[in-house]
Formats: structure tokens, C-alpha cells, sequence
């Protein structure tokens, strides 16, 4: 990661160099905001949101398997027709054609769905691990800055990230709102959610975990996403490494409206120096 930070700006860019601050900034800089800026991290809130974050890789992970599995099945039971001979008499020839098709299909079919269960089960698990390895630190309950918004800045951020006719689409691109209806009318309904960021990542609440462990910090750029109101915000580029499939994604956080430009850019800066490998503590 360069030594800039972005902040863009409806004339253009500003560019922000961390060379400027000498005095070492802590990743916690809520004590540097209003009361109503921040919220203190309860373990009871972070309780719950790993718990729902493990609760759906779970979900998605039982759902591949059962995709697997279905066609496993499929590939056993070729497997076993390929073995009752039938009674072809004069074409015994063409019917152990046909069984060999069937046994070699069914045999494919068969392996190469139960391999990529067991890979892909040992994958999500390792991954999970990792995005997960930060919460056994305690720090990061005292560290961590957590917003909520509410009402009209809470119904406006999930329309943006997760509505029906969203404009960020960075992380599921080919998502279908039948699929993110449940989960949207659901957070809809309670007018409020959190976006929690500790030193090596964050949470937008039920939504996305995200750890720079996966997902490698390229920069931040500070946002505003709309002018009435002004909504301010922060815009993490990341990159993340998977074969032939990698690729830069950015997230969009919406900062309550009772945090400044200098705040957010704390909070910038506080990222950079810990990316650049700076402690905090």
C-alpha cells in the first residue's frame, strides 16, 4: 500500500499523506469523537453477528454439499446399472458398450463430486478460520469503533448495498433480489443495523464480514454518496486472490451523519498505519 490516502471530492482528489502526521495515531480514535459519534462494542452485539456470519458460510457451504452429493448419487446409481446385464441376446456386444459407458460416467460423476465436496468443505472451513482468528484477540473489543445508523440512514445504506435496485454490486455482481429479499425486508423492518470496523477488517452487519486477511487493503478513498443529504462515507479497495478468478472489489461504508471529514479521515489513516505493519498499541 502507497504512502497516500485518497480522499475524492467533487472538484477532484486530495491526496493525503501519512508522512505529514509524526505523533502516533491509535487505531481507536473514538475518544477523538462526540458521544453520539460511536458506540462502545459489546460482546453481546459481536456475539451475535459472528454467530449469524458462521451460521450462513455454514448455510452456503451445506447447500454446495447438497448440490454435490445430488449429483454423486447420480453417478453411484449409473455406477450400479452398469452391473445389471440385461438380457440382450443377439447384441451382446452393443450392451457392454453401453455398460462401460455407464460404469465410466457414473464413476466420473461420482468422484469428481465427492472430491470437490471434500475441497471445498476443507476450504470454507480454513477460511472461516481465518476471517474469524481476529475475534479471539481481546483488543478488538476495546479497539474497535462501531456506528449505527438509524431510521432514513440505515433504509438508505441497505437500498444502496442490498435493495432491489442496489448500486453497489462489487462482491455479488450476479446476485438476483429474490434471493437478498428475506434478509432485506428483515433488516428493512428494524430501521437500524451496525457497521462495526476493527483494526483488520469489519463488518457491515448481517451482510458481509470482511478481513483484510482475505481480502488484501489497497486504499481508502474518503466518499460522499449523495447530496440531499450529503451522505458521507468511506470506500475500501481491496483485492482478492482466488486462482483465475481474482480481482480488485471495493466497499462502500456510510458514515452516520454526526461524523466530519477529519473523523473519517482518523479512521483512514488509522487503516494505513496498520496495513504498513505500524503498531497501534
Amino acid at each position: 500500500m502507497n504512502d497516500n490516502v485518497q480522499f475524492n471530492r467533487n472538484d477532484g482528489v486530495m491526496q493525503f499523506n501519512a508522512q505529514e502526521y509524526n505523533d502516533p495515531l491509535p487505531f481507536n480514535v473514538a475518544p477523538h469523537f462526540s458521544p453520539s459519534t460511536t458506540l462502545t462494542l459489546s460482546s453481546q452485539l459481536l456475539s451475535e453477528l459472528i454467530d449469524f456470519h458462521k451460521k450462513r458460510l455454514r448455510k452456503q457451504m451445506i447447500y454446495f454439499l447438497i448440490i454435490c452429493g445430488i449429483f454423486g448419487l447420480i453417478g453411484l446409481i449409473l455406477f450400479g446399472v452398469s452391473y445389471a446385464v440385461p438380457d440382450c441376446y443377439g447384441y451382446l456386444q452393443m450392451c457392454e458398450r453401453y455398460n462401460v459407458s455407464l460404469y465410466i460416467a457414473g464413476l466420473l460423476l461420482a468422484g469428481t463430486f465427492a472430491l470437490s465436496a471434500l475441497l471445498v468443505a476443507c476450504i470454507w472451513s480454513c477460511q472461516m478460520c481465518i476471517q474469524l482468528s481476529d475475534f479471539n484477540d481481546p483488543r478488538i473489543l476495546e479497539n474497535a469503533i462501531v456506528w449505527r445508523l438509524d431510521g432514513e440512514e440505515w433504509i438508505r445504506y441497505l437500498n444502496y448495498i442490498h435493495g432491489p435496485d442496489r448500486q453497489w454490486r462489487a462482491a455479488a455482481p450476479l446476485s438476483s433480489f429474490c434471493c437478498r429479499r428475506a434478509s432485506y425486508e428483515r433488516l428493512m423492518n428494524r430501521q437500524y443495523g451496525h457497521i462495526i470496523l476493527y483494526e483488520n477488517g469489519f463488518i457491515i452487519d448481517e451482510l458481509y464480514l470482511i478481513s483484510f486477511r482475505l481480502y488484501t487493503l489497497l486504499g481508502i478513498e474518503f466518499q460522499n454518496f449523495g447530496l440531499h443529504p450529503p451522505t458521507l462515507g468511506l470506500r475500501f479497495r481491496t483485492f482478492v486472490r482466488s486462482g483465475n478468478s481474482s480481482r480488485n472489489v471495493y466497499f462502500d461504508l456510510f458514515a452516520p451523519s454526526s461524523i466530519s471529514r477529519e473523523q473519517l479521515g482518523g479512521i483512514a489513516q488509522s487503516y494505513h498505519r496498520n496495513t504498513s505493519g505500524l503498531s497501534f498499541f
